[in-house]
């Protein structure tokens, strides 16, 4: 971690919190309760596993071997584990009480990675057998509950049985806990905490419960063409995971699947397969990375059913695909519902073959500063107004009403998308329109952006027009400077060209995985002018060469 990201960080631990007496009563309370309630027997060579097809990074846990911890952003080593260290960030702490190490040993294997999973275990227990105000949070409980039963394999199978004992004992005690203090932000985990444990204990009011909050879970988050909510492509790929798992582990259960859990999984595999680039992954959008292409095989192996096809739109979620040969663009064409959401309305990414060409920032979860400057819309591959968002979201976090309208049309060989917003109208009184033409087999984009003032005192407003490139292109200027050509890994070349005098290369950043350490650096294309008349059209193009 660098010195001068230090100041962003909360001096705090901001999980850690002071709680007062009244509170702390309340949940020593609970826990007081547990200890009184039905006894759950407790029969290790009777617990029923839950599924784990998901795979952990072999380096990562190598990592964790030699006493480096390092997620979101953050890195601590020592070969004695701490919980909660001076500094360190919310999702550091997230990911340490949640165990989310387990699945990295549990991917090297052998004596070393289950001894060391069995270390990290005790002393946690140790620490915090009693109710803590950070790790008994129920989103972390319920993770760590999963994490636990996804991974008992690799720290219980060989251990003593003091251990396995103490273990289980502590599974069931953090099971009761969670079943009265449910995160009504993130009911699929505690419904997938619940349904495990009722399988691995045999307690059939656990997966009865967990049954019918994975229902809740589902019209809360799920919209009617089957996307996410929070319009991320990987946080919906993430909720498809999980709720593959908890199908299975319904069927191992023996109890029926909810028919809305059915025909929830097979749409969102559709709008899955629809988002997906030519590289396997995902489009970095609303803060969510690429994921992995390993990944989304895997849940298309587990969906069945045949071939998926894309669609061209996804109208509720908000998204366009145009793809002509080898050519894809994801387009931004939806609304903004929460403050957090990114403010992308617009932006588009752009790859060919299985080479990202125009990208978004992406989303890094380290630190504030960072979130916040990665919400904006400079941050994305669209048009910026008076370096302002293309939706004005005030102090109270009010979000101002604005109109989308989007129309396409797919002729054979060519893929044409309109779409008009009013996000700048209420401050700028500007409307904005980008046409995007994707033709002649892909090898030939062309865009216009069309920039209309409704009030002539707004001529003479800046505007910049910001293609971010994917740091794998190589870029530099041609004929004078008039025109850009884009060099790709596999060896592709790309001109990009406009009509305006004023483009330029400027540094910029990528963010392909959340989590990550630092942000990677690249470059961008900027137009960059002022409103000169009433209409204002700009056009540029990629040509591939």
């Amino acid at each position: 971690m660098m010195l001068e990201d230090r100041e962003h960080i909360s001096n705090n631990i901001l999980f850690k919190g002071l709680f007062n007496c009244a509170d702390h009563i309340k949940h020593m309370s609970s826990l007081c309760s547990l200890a009184i309630g039905k006894k759950i027997e407790i029969d290790p060579a009777n617990i029923t596993l839950p599924p784990d097809i998901w795979h952990g990074n072999k380096n990562i846990g190598y990592d964790i071997l030699q006493g480096l911890y390092s997620f979101a952003g953050f890195s601590y080593r020592s070969l004695d584990v701490a919980w909660e260290i001076e500094n360190s960030n919310d999702s550091w702490l997230f990911s340490m009480h949640s165990f989310e190490m387990l699945k990295h040993l549990k991917a090297i294997g052998g004596d070393r990675a289950r001894q060391h999973a069995r270390y990290l275990i005790a002393n946690w227990l140790n620490s915090y057998w009693n109710w803590d105000s950070l790790s008994w949070r129920s989103d972390i409980m319920a993770r760590r509950i999963v994490n636990w039963l996804a991974s008992y394999s690799i720290f219980c199978a060989s251990a003593d049985e003091e251990f396995v004992y103490r273990v289980l004992d502590s599974l069931i005690r953090q099971t009761k806990y969670l079943e009265k203090n449910l995160n009504k932000c993130d009911l699929l985990y505690d419904s997938k905490a619940l349904i495990y444990s009722g399988l691995a204990f045999n307690v059939d009011s656990w997966l009865k419960i967990g049954t019918e909050i994975v229902i809740k879970s589902i019209q809360k988050n799920i919209l009617l063409d089957g996307g996410h909510a929070s319009r991320a492509p990987e946080k919906h790929l993430i909720f498809l995971q999980n709720l593959l798992d908890i199908r299975t582990a319904l069927n191992m259960a023996g109890i029926e699947i909810p028919q809305i859990v059915q025909h929830c999984i097979r749409k969102m595999a559709i709008v899955l397969r629809t988002l997906r680039q030519n590289d396997g992954c995902l489009p970095v959008f609303h803060g969510g990375g690429e994921g992995k292409a390993s990944i989304c095989d895997m849940v298309f192996g587990q969906v069945g059913g045949g071939v998926i096809r894309p669609l061209k739109s996804l109208n509720v979620m908000g998204y366009d695909r145009l793809s002509q040969g080898r050519t894809t663009i994801f387009v931004d064409t939806g609304q903004v519902t929460n403050k957090k959401q990114h403010l992308s309305l617009g932006a588009f990414e752009f790859s060919a073959g299985k080479d990202r060409i125009i990208v978004n920032c992406g989303a890094w979860s380290a630190y504030d500063v960072w979130k916040k400057a990665l919400r904006s819309t400079a941050a994305h591959s669209a048009l910026v107004i008076a370096n302002a968002n293309s939706v004005n979201i005030d102090a109270d976090g009010r979000i101002a009403e604005f109109e989308v309208k989007t129309q396409r049309n797919d002729k054979q060989g060519k893929s044409i998308l309109n779409i008009e917003h009013s996000g700048y109208l209420s401050r700028f009184s500007i409307i904005h329109r980008r046409s995007l033409f994707l033709e002649n087999s892909g090898c030939n984009f062309i865009g216009n952006d069309e920039i209309i003032i409704k009030n002539s005192n707004m001529i003479g407003t800046n505007f910049a027009i910001r293609f971010h490139l994917h740091p794998n292109i190589c870029v530099s200027t041609i004929k004078s400077g008039k025109q850009i050509i884009l060099k790709t890994q596999t060896g592709q070349g790309w001109i990009f060209s406009t009509d305006f005098e004023e483009f330029y290369i400027e540094d910029s950043v990528y963010v392909n995985d959340r989590n990550c350490e630092n942000p990677r650096k690249t470059k961008q294309i900027v137009i960059l002018g002022r409103l000169q008349d009433i209409k204002n059209k700009i056009t540029w193009q990629f040509e591939k060469i």
